[in-house]
C-alpha cells in the first residue's frame, strides 16, 4: 500500500548521485526496507554503494498513446468511444477525414475496422479484471455478492490473484 504522494519522476536532487531523471520507490513500512530505492531512468548511475545501484534501468516510451500510431489516433478513438459513435458513423468520419474533409490529418485509421485493432491490443496492456461469485448463509438468508479481483499474470504465465 502506498502512502502520501506517489513522486514518479523527479529531477536530479543534490547529494542522491544521479545526474539524470529517477524513480523514487518508498517502500511500505512492514517490508523492512527503510530506505528508498532510486532507479535512474536515463544516464550513468554514480553511486559509490553497490546495493543502492538498480537491477532494472527502464528506457523512456517515446510513444506513450502505443499501440496507436499516433497521438492523434489516440485521441480521436478517445472522442468517439466516449461519444459511444457507432461503427457507421466512424467510417463516414474517416472518409470523410481522408477523402477531402481536411488538407492534412494526423489522424492514420481509416476504419472503424483498423480504429478496433488498435482497442483489441489496448486492452491486452491492461490489468485484468475477474469477477468472483461469493455466496453464504448468513441467519437464515442466501446471501450472493459479486467481487471484482485483478489478476497480475507475469512472464512466467503464472497469475496473482488480489
Amino acid at each position: 500500500m502506498l502512502e502520501g504522494p506517489i513522486e514518479p519522476l523527479e529531477p536530479t536532487q543534490p547529494g542522491h548521485g544521479y545526474n539524470s531523471m529517477y524513480i523514487k520507490i518508498v517502500h511500505h513500512p512492514h517490508s523492512g526496507v527503510s530506505e528508498p530505492t532510486i532507479i535512474p531512468i536515463e544516464g550513468d548511475v554514480e553511486a559509490s554503494d553497490s546495493a543502492s545501484k538498480p537491477i532494472f534501468v527502464p528506457q523512456l516510451v517515446s510513444k506513450p498513446w502505443a499501440p496507436f500510431r499516433t497521438r492523434a489516433d489516440f485521441e480521436y478513438t478517445e472522442s468517439v468511444v466516449r461519444s459511444r459513435m457507432n461503427a457507421t458513423g466512424i467510417d463516414a468520419q474517416l472518409y470523410g477525414i481522408h477523402h477531402g474533409w481536411c488538407q492534412q490529418s494526423n489522424i492514420t485509421l481509416r476504419s472503424d475496422a483498423d480504429m478496433q485493432k488498435s482497442l483489441n491490443a489496448t486492452r491486452s496492456c491492461v490489468v485484468k479484471v475477474l469477477a468472483v461469485n461469493v455466496s453464504t448463509t448468513f441467519c437464515t438468508h442466501n446471501c450472493c455478492l459479486v467481487l471484482q479481483k485483478r489478476c497480475f499474470s507475469f512472464f512466467s504465465g503464472k497469475s496473482i490473484h488480489i
